[in-house]
């Protein structure tokens, strides 16, 4: 999930390259959408800093509600951004992993293999942002 759509397309360009199946959506109300009309992702890849409501961890926070335990990847170029409580309340309730930008998408894609405990390219469902 990412508001900007370069980036967005990017992401799951390559994520699809590297053998996973990517949803996309271009804001938290779009991912919950999604959700609500029956998609099943194995993980959320988001970024935190996002227009509206509702941030990046807020959104993960809200998937899990629905799906507990979700592995989860927050993509951040701010440090500062999310409070270290809000980042370890998150980790608390399932697979998570931050990563700082820039970030490669063999780092992405290395990451989210290692949440979903696979060593090779996999089918996965993605809400990028």
């Amino acid at each position: 999930m990412d508001d900007e759509p370069a980036v967005r397309a990017v992401l799951a360009g390559g994520l699809a390259l590297h053998g996973h199946q990517v949803t996309e959506a271009g804001g938290a109300g779009e991912a919950l959408a999604l959700l609500e009309a029956g998609e099943r992702p194995e993980v959320l890849v988001t970024d935190l800093a996002m227009p509206g409501e509702m941030d990046g961890l807020a959104l993960i926070r809200a998937v899990r509600d629905r799906l507990p335990g979700l592995p989860a990847i927050l993509i951040t170029g701010h440090a500062g951004d999310a409070a270290q409580g809000a980042l370890a309340a998150v980790a608390g309730e399932g697979p998570f992993a931050v990563l700082r930008k820039p970030v490669g998408i063999d780092m992405v894609a290395g990451q989210l293999a290692s949440l979903l405990g696979r060593t090779g390219a996999a089918e996965t469902q993605i809400p990028s942002r």
